[in-house]
């Protein structure tokens, strides 16, 4: 993926989720390096329960229903907790329900929701590009609020 920098708004949030869905398909991940179990195992019936909850969560998803799909990506990881690309997805299900700027403890669950799954991403996969720039958006957009909160306007020296 080109290098560009990263700002959370509505639009780049979407294309965020769009990038997602390209890097998994045109990238091998962790999670596609496992090794397949054996059909009809335990381990077969426990992914395929995970992948059902991938893909309702995407249909939730993409219908903008993010908490419907923080639970089902959250059931996905649950079920299996290697697997990569439904801890990507919840991360961002997390993160679009994020609002830059809004200091309510809510909000503020939400971005350390997706934080917190971004970096179990990064301890699976640490040169995961997409999770990489989504804290560093998180990073950005916390760092702007704290000098808000921290810099007043009537103390930035511009004049009144």
């Amino acid at each position: 993926m080109p290098k560009r920098p990263v700002f959370t708004t509505p639009l780049t949030i979407g294309l965020l989720a769009i990038e997602i869905v390209v890097y998994l398909v045109l990238q091998p991940s962790a999670a596609s390096a496992q090794t397949s179990p054996q059909p009809n195992s335990p381990q077969a019936e426990v992914r395929s329960k995970a992948r059902y909850q991938l893909n309702q969560g995407v249909q939730a998803y993409k219908n903008a229903q993010y908490s419907a799909a923080v639970e089902h990506f959250t059931a996905a990881v649950e079920l299996d907790p290697n697997f990569i690309t439904a801890r990507l997805y919840l991360a961002t299900a997390y993160m679009q329900q994020y609002i830059p700027g809004a200091d309510s403890p809510d909000n503020m669950r939400m971005a350390n929701e997706a934080h917190d799954q971004f970096q179990m991403v990064l301890e699976q996969d640490p040169k995961n590009e997409l999770a990489i720039a989504s804290v560093a958006s998180l990073y950005f957009n916390e760092k702007a609020r704290c000098r808000r909160t921290v810099v007043p306007e009537a103390d930035l020296g511009r004049p009144e």
